[in-house]
C-alpha cells in the first residue's frame, strides 16, 4: 500500500499544472512565431512543349499496356497572309522562266490551266497540282514545268503576325502560240 501511495503522489505531482519542465513558470507564454515562406518562384514565361515532357507508366499485375503515339499537329496552311509568298527574283522572273520552259504543241488548248501549290516556310513548293485545266496535254505540261521550277526554284516564304507560315497559292499559266503571249504587265495573278 506504501508503494501505490507513493506511486501516486508521484503521478500526481509529475502531472498537476503546477509541475512545470524546463524551469518553466505559469506566467510564460509561449510566443507563436509566423513564418511565410515563398517555395515556389514561378516564372510567367515559361513555355512547355510536348517533347520537354516525358511521361513514365508503370502498371502491377498483368496489364496489357500499348502505348500509342499521339498525331502531330500539322502547321496550319494558310490561302490569306500579311506578306505573301513571292518567287525569287520576282514574278516577271517567274513568268520568263515558265515561258521559256513552255512547249506549245498543235494539238494543246489555248488558255490558262491554274495551278495550285503550298510553299513552306523554307520555301520549297509541295502539293502541286491542276486546280482548273484546258485539257490533259495542256494540264501535264502545267504540272511539268511547275515541278521543274519546284525542282530548281525557291520561293521567299509567307509571312502572318511576322512569323514564316506556309501557303497555298494559286498561279495561272498561259498557253497561247508564241505571237499571241501577252506581257507580263498584264497577266492576272489569282491567289
Amino acid at each position: 500500500m506504501k508503494r501505490f501511495t507513493f506511486v501516486c503522489c508521484v503521478f500526481l505531482l509529475f502531472f498537476s499544472p503546477r509541475f512545470f519542465l524546463f524551469g518553466q513558470t505559469p506566467n510564460e507564454k509561449e510566443e507563436i512565431i509566423e513564418v511565410e515562406m515563398n517555395c515556389f518562384d514561378f516564372d510567367d514565361n515559361i513555355e512547355i512543349t510536348i517533347e520537354d515532357v516525358e511521361i513514365e507508366i508503370s502498371c502491377q499485375g498483368n496489364w496489357d499496356v500499348t502505348a500509342i503515339e499521339a498525331p502531330r499537329e500539322e502547321e496550319e496552311i494558310f490561302c490569306i497572309v500579311e506578306q505573301s509568298a513571292v518567287f525569287e527574283g520576282g514574278m516577271d522572273y517567274f513568268y520568263e522562266i515558265v515561258n521559256n520552259q513552255r512547249r506549245f504543241l498543235e494539238t494543246m488548248k489555248e488558255g490558262r490551266v491554274f495551278i495550285q501549290f503550298v510553299v513552306d516556310t523554307t520555301g520549297r513548293t509541295s502539293e502541286i497540282k491542276v486546280v482548273k485545266g484546258l485539257s490533259e496535254e495542256n494540264d501535264k505540261e502545267a504540272l511539268r514545268i511547275m515541278n521543274l521550277i519546284s525542282e530548281y526554284y525557291d520561293w521567299k516564304p509567307a509571312e502572318q503576325r511576322g512569323k514564316k507560315v506556309k501557303v497555298r497559292m494559286n498561279i495561272p499559266i498561259v498557253f497561247k502560240k508564241k505571237e499571241k503571249i501577252k506581257s507580263n504587265s498584264e497577266r492576272v495573278y489569282i491567289r
